[in-house]
C-alpha cells in the first residue's frame, strides 16, 4: 500500500516537513528557494579529429542532453522551449594563426566578435559564445573558418542551456 499525500497550505503555515524519496513533476519544483525548472540543458564533445574548413562543426558524442535535440549527425541542435539560452563552443587553432567562429540560429549568426587570433608557438583552445531569445524549433548550429576539432586530452565541445 502507497500512501499519497497532498498539501495545499500558505507555506507560512506548514510545520513538521514533508519527506518522500522520488518527486516527479511536469511543472516547477522549489526546494530551500531553489527553482529547477526542467530547462533544456546539453553538452556534447566530437568523436573524431577533423581538420576545420569554413564548415558547421558536428559535436556528435553525447555527454548530456536533457530533452535529446542536437541531431548527431549534423551537429544542430533543435531549441526544445521558448527562452533565453546561451552557448559555447570551443575549436584548437594553431600557432600564429586565427579563426573566426560563429553560432548561428536559423542562419543568422548570434554571437558579437567572433574572431579569435593565436600569437605564439603553441596549439590553443578558442571559446566562442553568444546568447540568444529562442523559440521552439529555431536551429542552433557551431561554425568555424579554420582550426581543429580535437579528440583525447584535448577534447573540444559544444554547450547550451536555458537561461529563462
Amino acid at each position: 500500500m502507497t500512501e499519497v499525500v497532498s498539501i495545499y497550505a500558505d507555506s507560512a503555515n506548514i510545520t513538521g516537513g514533508l519527506s518522500v524519496a522520488t518527486i516527479t513533476t511536469t511543472g516547477n519544483v522549489n526546494v530551500g528557494g531553489v527553482s529547477n525548472t526542467n530547462n533544456p540543458f546539453f553538452h556534447y564533445y566530437n568523436g573524431n579529429a577533423i581538420t576545420i574548413n569554413n564548415t558547421y562543426l558536428n559535436y556528435n558524442v553525447k555527454v548530456i542532453d536533457n530533452y535529446n535535440a542536437m541531431d548527431t549527425s549534423t551537429g544542430a541542435y533543435t531549441i526544445p522551449k521558448d527562452g533565453i539560452y546561451y552557448f559555447v563552443f570551443t575549436i584548437t587553432i594553431t600557432s600564429n594563426s586565427s579563426s573566426f567562429g560563429k553560432i548561428f540560429k536559423n542562419d543568422i549568426q548570434i554571437n558579437g566578435r567572433d574572431e579569435f587570433s593565436v600569437n605564439g608557438t603553441n596549439w590553443t583552445e578558442a571559446f566562442f559564445f553568444g546568447y540568444s531569445q529562442c523559440s521552439q524549433g529555431d536551429i542552433i548550429e557551431a561554425f568555424a573558418t579554420t582550426g581543429k576539432l580535437q579528440t583525447g586530452t584535448s577534447i573540444n565541445y559544444f554547450t547550451g542551456y536555458m537561461i529563462q
